[in-house]
This record gives C-alpha cells, structure tokens and sequence, in this order.
C-alpha cells in the first residue's frame, strides 16, 4: 500500500533558516545607527553649550534677568538716596564716592557692600570700615580711620604714622606739626611704646623737639634748649620717671647742660656745658 505523499511545506527549513540569518544583521545595524545618531546628537549638544557658554551667553541671559529685577525694584522704591558716612575725617568725599561705585538712583539691592568695603579699605586712611543697607534708600557707612601718631624723618624725608608705624602718604605735614617728631630706621616699630610712656610725663614732651632711634636699640631725647636725654635699651619707663623727677623737681633743663645720661641703673651721668663749672661733670644721681 502507497503511503500518501504530505503536502509540501511553504518554504523550506533551508530558506526559512536562510531569512532569520537575513534579519539579524539588519536589525544590528539599525541598532548600532541609532546609538550613533544618539550620541553624535549629543556631543554636538555638549559642543554647543560649550560654545555658548564660552561666548557668554548664559551668563548675559542671567545678568539680562538679573538687571529686569532690579529694574522693577528700583521703580518699586528701592534706589540709593542717601549716603550716610560716619567717622569720616581725613578721607577724601571724591576718593571715597569713587570707591563706593554707586550713584543716586541706582538699584539699592544691587549694590554689593562687601565688594564696596574691599574697595574702600584700600584709602590710605582706613584702617576698617562697614557698610549697611538700610532698605529701602539709603547706605550707612562706618568708617574707622587711622589715628596720626608722630611724625617720622628717615633719609631727609618727613612723613606721618599713625599708632600702628603705618605712614600716611596723603597727611600734610602742615596740619599734624604738633606731633612728636621720630628720627631713624627702627622708629616706626617702637613709637607707640615710646608715646604711651611719654604721655605720662608732660613736663618731658613739652620740651622734647626729637626722639632719635639709636641702632635700634634705645632712645636719644632732644629736650629744650639743647639737652640730650640717653635713654637705656630696658627699663624705660623707670629712666623716664627719674628724668621727670630732675626736669621739675631739680630745673635740671635750667642748667648748663648737655647731656643726661640714664642707661646705667645704679647711676646718673651728667655732661655740663662748655660755661659751666668744671666740677659738674659726671654728677651721679
């Protein structure tokens, strides 16, 4: 008996194997192509915000924003009317409106006091300052200014320091020659010492004309009329009060004298003047 012959199978296994094989590459390749377009997108995003980040336009977008704001704000009330600087003695209006960088009308809440306080402590008589906004018109100012000490002659030029030996380039000399004058390198650094311990005894500033600062080490005073007070390396201030004791007790000043001489602790060495007697010299005290 004949088997009956199965109908045949559309296709074959062959060429049905034949068109998966077929497939797979296509769809790979559509894979990959999408990965590529994707990520090429994305560096010529990156590259493009780059480049517009390097050109400045975000920040110009912002600070366009930013200037909207304070534009409302200001046209809300909120601009510079006043300037109120307290402390101010020495320090120039026009140096320290220019300094301030800011103008009547100007957005108040756009104003930076820190930047403007920098600024400001660069003046030659600062030593510090504060600035407050006070919404919503008006800058306070605080200003601390240096205090004039003595003046200061070193290499034939005489110049202003304040309590700290810091020189004030803009100080006329004029306007401050009522301050003790200081002579030598080393001076600066040791005045504030050396005025605290003379402003006890007024009797010796009235009468001193210089402070000479010998090798950096100690102290030459040039008392009136033409007497020189050697003052030692320590224990000033105890040398200072017998010098004191001599000036109004003993008229010491009132004497035919050149030099007094205190370096030594346990003596006192007096030089007379060419008129005096000769057995003034080397007095001991």
């Amino acid at each position: 008996m004949k088997r009956k012959k199965q109908p045949a199978l559309r296709g074959s296994i062959t060429q049905n194997t034949m068109r998966l094989s077929a497939r797979t590459p296509t769809a790979g390749a559509s894979v990959v192509t999408r990965v590529s377009a994707v990520g090429g997108s994305a560096l010529l995003l990156l590259g493009l915000g780059w480049w517009l980040w390097h050109i400045g336009w975000p920040q110009h977008q912002v600070e366009k924003a930013v200037n909207a704001v304070l534009q409302t704000t200001k046209h809300m009330g909120f601009a510079v009317h006043d300037v109120v600087v307290e402390g101010r003695q020495q320090t120039g209006r026009e140096a320290l409106t220019s300094a301030l960088e800011t103008e009547a009308g100007a957005p108040i809440l756009g104003f930076n006091p820190g930047e403007a306080e920098q600024r400001i402590a660069k003046l030659p008589w600062v030593e510090s300052v504060v600035i407050e906004r006070h919404l919503p018109d008006t800058l306070q100012v605080h200003l601390t200014e240096r205090q004039p000490l003595a003046r200061w002659q070193h290499e034939g030029q005489i110049s202003v320091i304040d309590i700290n030996g810091h020189e004030l380039p803009d100080a006329k000399l004029d306007s401050f020659g009522q301050l003790p004058l200081l002579v030598g390198g080393g001076a600066p650094q040791e005045a504030r010492d050396l005025i605290t311990m003379l402003s006890l005894y007024p009797h010796i500033t009235e009468k001193m004309t210089a402070a000479v600062r010998v090798g950096d080490r100690r102290w030459d005073l040039h008392l009136q009329p033409r007497v020189v007070a050697k003052l030692p390396e320590a224990n000033q201030a105890a040398a200072l009060k017998r010098l004191d004791e001599m000036v109004v007790a003993q008229k010491i000043l009132e004497r035919d004298v050149v030099t007094i001489d205190l370096r030594l602790p346990d003596r006192l060495i007096i030089e007379p003047g060419a008129s005096a007697p000769t057995n003034t010299s080397g007095n001991s005290h």
